[in-house]
């Protein structure tokens, strides 16, 4: 590995502009500068910005290895297999979509056991495919419901040979349980396109049926008359009306 380069204190105009956005004592004692023994060597931990962002290091020289970005806020990054991964401190999070709006920021939400957490964005994926690895592995002798996306209303939900369409609605619901399956609100299908298809009908605005008058806006016209033969003896005259 090449250094990329040394790394200085943060200037104090730095300093109070990051305290500012980050949050109080955790961002401090970064900022302070801090040490941290692995083994036998003390490894110094600083702060540093480098084109508006920052970062965390270590030691007086800098390898491309040694860079955290760190991420003041809560940062949506991109999502993945039905994960948002999230950037939060010095951590990439991986909320499962099924779970809804979560707030990050809080601890008791980081410390759910559904949420995944590594170092990296592609660490964080690498575990998300192990476990959807998994799930395909034990799919025949122990299925389990696989989120594949939400749509419109729905979550779209690979289990056994079928997709589901579950509607948010209905909130959490185990669809390994023949009963819940059977719900007329759940939608079934052999393909994500198929459900998807249902979804969009079922969505559809009924067309409005415009219902005839039971009178006519016209009255009807008079009956033509009939016209009927008058015998006159030496001939026939024809005359009009009744």
């Amino acid at each position: 590995m090449s250094a990329v380069g040394s790394a200085a204190r943060p200037e104090e105009q730095d300093k109070t502009e990051f305290q500012k956005t980050f949050y109080g004592s955790w961002s401090s004692a970064f900022l302070r500068g801090g040490s941290e023994i692995i083994g036998q060597h003390t490894l110094e931990v600083r702060v540093l910005r480098i084109d508006g962002e920052f970062y965390v290091t270590k030691e007086s020289m800098l390898y491309r290895s040694d860079i955290v970005k760190v991420y003041p806020q809560p940062v949506l990054l991109r999502a993945y297999k039905g994960y948002n991964l999230v950037g939060y401190r010095d951590e990439i999070l991986g909320a499962p979509l099924i779970l809804g709006h979560i707030d990050l920021s809080r601890d008791e939400a980081r410390t759910d056991i559904r949420i995944l957490k590594g170092r990296s964005e592609q660490q964080l994926m690498s575990t998300i495919d192990c476990i959807e690895a998994a799930a395909r592995l034990t799919e025949t002798s122990n299925p389990i419901p696989l989120l594949l996306r939400s749509y419109r209303a729905y979550n779209l939900v690979k289990y056994l040979n079928q997709i589901l369409g579950a509607p948010l609605a209905l909130g959490p619901v185990d669809l390994t349980q023949d009963a819940v399956r059977k719900n007329p609100q759940i939608i079934k299908g052999r393909t994500e396109d198929e459900v998807i298809g249902q979804i969009d009908a079922a969505e559809m605005p009924a067309p409005q049926h415009i219902s005839a008058s039971p009178k006519s806006d016209y009255a009807e016209a008079p009956p033509t008359p009939r016209a009927r033969k008058v015998n006159m003896g030496a001939g026939v005259l024809l005359r009009w009306g009744k």
